[in-house]
């Protein structure tokens, strides 16, 4: 039940949602270290700065619920970001019904612009959905396709972003990420990459560049890990819950980090690399027992046939995976430029074959500071994904035992 290397680019292919914030706490500096790199900032912490009164976490029950009304405006499928507008207003990229629905700040529905389809201000396939300057909202769709709204849903542009200068044959190119300005931060991933041995574990590496509105080349960050590989007697394959890049962007600045260590690096929306922040970590290795609660999650989640649940549990106990779990399996920055980073379980990879997905259960997530200290660990709920968090709410996406979606927004403060 090997996972082709195509079907993962792909799924990685995505644009992370709006930008978001967190409470400034009281530091220890005893517990980081500075350091200068070819004048790159680097901060290493070893052990957390908040104390007990500084803590942040959710309340228990969601303040505002979108998606518990019976009307069609209510109905959400395909959720894949939620954000909040200056004035208040959410905005929710529905991609079931290929639709960005706005609500009021309450949660009442306003209007929803677009539909499924290829006119402008339409859409096939909505992979995210960022928040820029001034409130305008960046679409990112059919892996190339970036589409531009006013605050008020009003088409703008549409821009179909393949990099000219960077494809080539063999390799799969989409945009990741979307900057003010119109700039895009796109992938060229080696469909075949190259392999060793068999069984020899490797990092896909794939060419990172910013391009403009004009689809020119801005900037060429370079070839960065993008996927953990593993060579088969059939050539390269994915290992189930292997590192996977995840990255980030606030419009002004992006992030991007490999899990292969705990290292997550910002740069300047023209590509300056401008900080390195890192934290004590020690890889845990993937027990037997992580495979099996994988493996009976995934058949649970997604074997049609009773009958061969043993058959397709066994394949998958039998197939490759990663020696370790990521240092990290998501990525989010908040509106002040805290970076608040997931911890991984390995069981969230049934979810989708990527740790990337939402968690299962509750989730851990570590808060960075603007200058990369480590604050702290924050608990999330589980089967929730946040997109946008400010000093006082996380927004998100929450998920019922059945897999259908509401956005929540949880009050967020210290204890």
């Amino acid at each position: 039940m090997k996972l082709a290397m195509q079907t993962h680019t792909q799924v990685l292919l995505h644009v992370a949602t709006c930008a978001v914030v967190a409470t400034t706490a009281p530091v220890r500096l005893d517990a980081q270290s500075v350091r200068d790199s070819a004048g790159v900032r680097v901060v290493v912490s070893a052990k957390p700065a908040w104390t007990a009164a500084n803590q942040l976490r959710l309340a228990a029950t969601p303040k505002v619920l979108i998606g518990d009304r019976t009307e069609d405006a209510y109905l959400l499928s395909g959720v894949r970001a939620a954000t909040r507008l200056s004035d208040g207003r959410i905005v929710i990229a529905n991609n079931g019904s290929g639709e960005l629905r706005f609500y009021d700040a309450g949660g009442v529905h306003l209007k929803s612009v677009g539909k499924k389809g290829d006119g402008p201000g339409d859409f096939r396939s909505i992979l995210g959905m960022t928040r820029l300057a001034g409130d305008t909202i960046a679409v990112l769709h059919e892996n190339t396709v970036l589409s531009l709204f006013t605050s008020t849903g009003g088409f703008i542009k549409r821009t179909r972003a393949f990099g000219a200068d960077i494809r080539a044959t063999g390799v799969s190119t989409g945009a990741i990420l979307t900057l003010n300005g119109g700039l895009r931060v796109l992938l060229a991933v080696p469909m075949m990459p190259p392999t060793g041995s068999v069984g020899a574990y490797s990092d896909v590496l794939a060419l990172h560049t910013i391009v403009n509105v004009n689809d020119s080349v801005v900037r060429e960050i370079g070839r960065l890990p993008f996927m953990e590989a593993i060579t088969e007697n059939t050539g390269p394959g994915k290992p189930w819950l292997g590192a996977e890049e995840v990255s980030f962007s606030t419009g002004a600045k992006f992030y991007l980090g490999y899990g292969k260590e705990y290292s997550i690096r910002r740069y300047s929306s023209r590509g300056d690399l401008e900080l390195v922040m890192r934290r004590n970590w020690t890889p845990t290795a993937i027990t037997a027992n992580d495979k099996k609660l994988f493996a009976d999650e995934w058949t649970v989640r997604w074997n049609r046939k009773p009958a061969a649940a043993d058959s397709v549990r066994n394949d998958l106990l039998d197939d490759r995976y990663a020696k370790s779990l990521p240092a990290f399996s998501a990525l989010i920055v908040d509106r002040t430029g805290k970076v608040w980073v997931r911890s991984p379980k390995a069981i969230d990879g049934a979810v989708a074959g990527s740790l990337n997905d939402y968690s299962i259960g509750p989730s851990t997530w570590s808060v960075f500071a603007v200058d990369g200290r480590w604050l702290g660990d924050v608990t999330m709920p589980a089967r929730f994904s946040p997109t946008e968090i400010t000093a006082d709410y996380v927004l998100g996406i929450a998920r019922d035992d059945d897999g259908v979606q509401t956005i929540v927004q949880y009050a967020l403060g210290a204890r």
